[in-house]
């Protein structure tokens, strides 16, 4: 079915008496796609769905993983099982880079379908010119394609002059639809989806993959972002319950334990910038790094500006017409500056950062800060148990051994449970070695920490021949 049309949908009428022939069952397939399909262009939208990540796995291969996309006509495009291929050997590779200094790829997939099950035709004919042998089945596929085109994108209609009448508005509208249904039709139906860039080095006569970037421009359906919009909200949403867990947990007799004076910490002090012999408009300068004196954890830090007798809080630009409109600021003269904070709460130290919005003569600013810690409160990272297996990739041979680590951050148990996600994916034993099968693919290994199950990480391990 690699019809691209929709429209007008028509289907059978069934009779008593009705002669089906092999046209009638091709429409009846014909129209349930079709339908689907439409729904799946306009409700979902192009691009991949879920999976179909590409993996370099040396300087001329790359690995596609399992998944699921759609294409601009709303056919699903399936990757039932890992294939590594080499980029020379995929169609398009000798086109684009045939030119000298080509230098980026983009590795695309696209729907196909083949016959399958040739089977004897009981009803050849010499005379009718009918084929001896037919195929029983159509098995749907796809296909891997590199170009050097960029990804299409479509141009936004230009809005109108309020002075333009409402005809001529939808005139332009309509034009602007019969363009682009034109474009459709000859040349978005033709591409597929873009899943990679591959980024290539120049070698003597050949070429070797540098880098690859998943997904150029993000295409994914429109449920994707959706999906992992939700899946952050969820996120947060477990996180201040068990917030709301231990706090509970903290309570004595039946009330909470609120907050006293001894359990809150202050320190202040004077930081200054030193802006060598002036400064420019936009330019940014750093404070060295600051102790807070309130030891490691996150603390709450207040800055402010000093200008003469006054201090600024915020941005200086507000009070630049104050008072005194001869006088910049607050009507007094001050250097108007942009205040950040980078605080490093597993230090207890902190840099403070100026970006000068109006070009000054001055040699220094100077900068209060007060900070507020809570002893009670959690240190920074607690809560936030997590695990990193070393190497974050692994490419090995066949039957080949290797060692992983694993490095645990905020955790108290430091002992690590290995597994094998995929059936005959090689074995690992409880120190981190990890041994590859007979069979090449690209195989996960998981580490999760026995104290906590919950936490776990995954690397990937290509095997090759």
């Amino acid at each position: 079915m690699n019809n691209l049309t929709y429209i007008p949908f028509t289907r059978n009428r069934y009779f008593n008496g009705k002669l089906l022939t092999s046209e009638d069952m091709r429409q009846e397939q014909q129209y349930g796609n079709d339908k689907r399909r439409m729904i799946n262009r306009y409700l979902f939208g192009v691009g991949a769905v879920a999976g179909l990540e590409i993996i370099q796995v040396d300087e001329y291969s790359i690995s596609l993983e399992m998944g699921l996309a759609l294409d601009c006509t709303g056919r699903e495009i399936v990757v039932e099982t890992p294939a590594i291929v080499r980029l020379s050997d995929i169609e398009g590779y000798e086109e684009a880079t045939r030119e000298e200094g080509s230098e980026t790829l983009y590795l695309c997939i696209r729907y196909q379908e083949r016959p399958a099950e040739p089977v004897q035709n009981i009803t050849y004919s010499a005379v009718q010119r009918e084929e001896e042998t037919e195929y029983n089945k159509m098995k749907e596929g796809y296909g891997l394609y590199v170009t050097d085109d960029e990804p299409h994108s479509w141009d936004e209609p230009e809005t109108s002059d309020e002075q333009e009448s409402r005809e001529e508005e939808q005139e332009k509208e309509k034009r602007y639809l019969q363009e682009r249904a034109e474009k459709t039709d000859k040349e978005i139906f033709q591409q597929g989806v873009y899943l990679a860039k591959v980024f290539l080095v120049k070698a003597g006569p050949f070429y070797m993959i540098d880098r690859v970037e998943n997904l150029p421009g993000n295409q994914y359906t429109s449920c994707v972002p959706w999906i992992k919009t939700r899946i952050h909200f969820l996120e947060d949403e477990v996180r201040m319950l068990r917030q709301w867990k231990k706090e509970t947990e903290s309570m004595q007799g039946g009330e909470h334990k609120k907050d006293s004076s001894e359990d809150w910490q202050f320190s202040d002090g004077k930081a200054t910038i030193k802006l060598e012999s002036g400064g420019k408009k936009g330019t940014c300068y750093f404070s060295a790094e600051i102790p807070h004196k309130l030891g490691t954890g996150v603390a709450q830090i207040f800055l402010q500006q000093e200008a003469d007798d006054s201090l600024i809080s915020g941005d200086s630009r507000i009070f630049s017409d104050y008072g005194n409109e001869s006088k910049s600021i607050y009507g007094i003269q001050g250097i108007q500056a942009e205040l950040a904070l980078r605080q490093k709460p597993d230090r207890g130290t902190f840099v403070i950062g100026a970006r000068l919005l109006e070009e000054t003569d001055d040699k220094e600013l100077t900068v209060y800060w007060t900070a507020v810690k809570n002893r009670r409160r959690n240190e920074f990272g607690q809560g936030e148990k997590r695990i990193f297996i070393q190497p974050g990739m692994v490419s090995m041979k066949v039957r080949e051994s290797c060692r992983l680590s694993v490095v645990c951050v905020n955790m108290e148990s430091k002992r690590i449970l290995w597994k094998v996600a995929d059936e005959d994916g090689g074995t690992i034993d409880e120190d981190g070695v990890y041994r590859a099968p007979n069979k090449p693919g690209v195989y996960r290994v998981s580490a999760e920490n026995e104290g906590d199950p919950d936490v776990r990480a995954v690397v990937f391990i290509v095997v090759n021949e």
